[in-house]
Order: C-alpha cells, then sequence, then structure tokens
C-alpha cells in the first residue's frame, strides 16, 4: 500500500494505494487519445492522475470519492504523475438529506449496540465501552445535534449523524479487518467535541466561535485513549491521527492515512444537505 509521498520512490513501478479521487475533465491528447485527468489524495499529499481510454479499466470516477486504485508511477522534470490502470470505489453513506423529524433516541441506542457489537478487536471494544460507561459524556453526546443550523440539526442528531458515518466506513470491506475497525470507531466519535461547541449550556455559547471541535477530541477522550495505550500502542495512535490528521506519518501507522482520509469523506458525504 503506497502513499502519495512514496511515489516518487516506486518510479516505473504499478502499485496498488487507497485515495481519494477527485474529477477535473476529459481531454485530448495532441496525439489524439482521450483521457480524463484526475487529482488523487491523502493525508500525505496529492498527485494528477491520468486515466487514459487506451488502458484505464474500471469505473467512470465523475465525483469526489474513496478508489482502491492500481496506478504507474513515472517521474518528469516537473515531478511524479501516475497513469490509472484499474479502480475500484469503496462504498460511502450518500447524503440522505435533513430528517424531518428526530429520531427515536431507543433506536439510534440500539444501532449503537450493533456498531459495538461488530467489532472483533478487543481493544478498540474495550475502548468504546469506557467512552459508553461515562454517562455524563454519553447524555451530552445524545441529546446534542450535529450542527447549529444545517445538517440533523436536532437533539440527537449528533448520535443520529456519527452512526451513519461509522456504519459507511464499516461496509468497507477491502480496508482489512484492522484498518477498517480503527476507521469505525474514528468515525464513530469524530464529532465528539460538538458537545461541548453545540451545547445548549453557556459554555457552548462561549466556546462555539473560540475553537474547533476537531481540537476537542483527544481533550474530551484522553482518559479512554489512556487505556487504550496500555492495550494497543498502535491503535491509540492511529486514532488520535484519524481525529487530529496532523501527525507526521512516521509518528502514525501507515494505515491510519487510509482510515482518516475514509472516514474525513464518508463525514463529508454524510453530512451534505440536499435541497
Amino acid at each position: 500500500m503506497s502513499t502519495i509521498t512514496e511515489l516518487v520512490g516506486c518510479a516505473g513501478n504499478v502499485v496498488t494505494g487507497v485515495y481519494l479521487a477527485f474529477p477535473d475533465a476529459r481531454r485530448i491528447s495532441c496525439n489524439g487519445h482521450g483521457y480524463r485527468l484526475l487529482t488523487l489524495q491523502d493525508t500525505t499529499g496529492k498527485i494528477s492522475a491520468y486515466a487514459w481510454d487506451t488502458n484505464y479499466r474500471g469505473p467512470v470516477i465523475d465525483a469526489p470519492t474513496a478508489i482502491r486504485a492500481k496506478i504507474k508511477v513515472k517521474l518528469h522534470d516537473h515531478g511524479a504523475i501516475v497513469a490509472l490502470l484499474e479502480a475500484s470505489i469503496l462504498p460511502l453513506p450518500v447524503a440522505t438529506g435533513l430528517a424531518k423529524k428526530a429520531p427515536k433516541l431507543n433506536e439510534l441506542l440500539a444501532e449503537l449496540r450493533k456498531l459495538m457489537d461488530q467489532l472483533t478487536s478487543e481493544p478498540l471494544r474495550s475502548f468504546v465501552a469506557s467512552v459508553l460507561a461515562d454517562n455524563a459524556l454519553m447524555e451530552a453526546f445524545c441529546r446534542a445535534p450535529a450542527s447549529r443550523k444545517f445538517h440533523h440539526n436536532y437533539p440527537s442528531g449528533l448520535l443520529e449523524h456519527s452512526l451513519e458515518v461509522a456504519q459507511g466506513v464499516a461496509q468497507n470491506k477491502g480496508l482489512g479487518d484492522e484498518v477498517r475497525e480503527l476507521a469505525v470507531v474514528g468515525a464513530l466519535f469524530h464529532d465528539i467535541g460538538k458537545i461541548r461547541t453545540l451545547a445548549d449550556a453557556e459554555q457552548g455559547i462561549v466556546m462555539w466561535p473560540l475553537i474547533d471541535h476537531d481540537q476537542l477530541t483527544t481533550e474530551i477522550l484522553a482518559a479512554p485513549l489512556r487505556n487504550l495505550d496500555a492495550q494497543w500502542r498502535d491503535g491509540a495512535i492511529a486514532l488520535r491521527h484519524i481525529w487530529t490528521r496532523h501527525y507526521k506519518r512516521v509518528h502514525a501507522l501507515g494505515s491510519a492515512t487510509v482510515a482518516a482520509e475514509i472516514v474525513r469523506l464518508a463525514d463529508r458525504m454524510g453530512a451534505r444537505q440536499t435541497k
């Protein structure tokens, strides 16, 4: 599995990786061959990709999506580019628009228990259980909206949105069990900082303009993360990387780069508002 920064060292080789693919335009080269220009991106950077009509075998990528791609790396004077040879789409949740009414909390909690039961990693199961055992935290998590004016902007909207993103990530069977489960747990708690920034209490009103909710996640989950450090240090590092995306790759699992991008795209798609 090659990241964007590793591709320069792979010149001339065919490699596989998981990336976000952003379509640009369909073009014709000077010799008359057609191709589609794309940008591939992960947490380490981005690179131009060319899907040539003559050698690309895969689905048409006409919207931002996550893909598992087989690519051939080429070096030019201005840097590296890649030719897209094959690609498979990684399933992510579709935008469902604004709900007409708030969900039933007991149904959401049942979905949460079902999601937890699907985890096979004992350290991750223990981590999630320790978060759920914090009554004050869970009360706030179950009560808060996911936004003030946009998607899931009603009580329990935060829990509903978080579950939708986590369930969407769980569909990515091609990621491998360890990476997928890290991404599922990362997705489940990716917005938990909103229990402070979107709270009804005065604290939320004060904090909302001052700090982004993403910066509060590792603080809110500090105690469960310390416990996970003792059980599975690499897993704890990977979760911190998913929630911050500011760690250099040398300090985290390579797989966390994939997980962070999958969670970010799933969040973006799950939060998209339809009119």
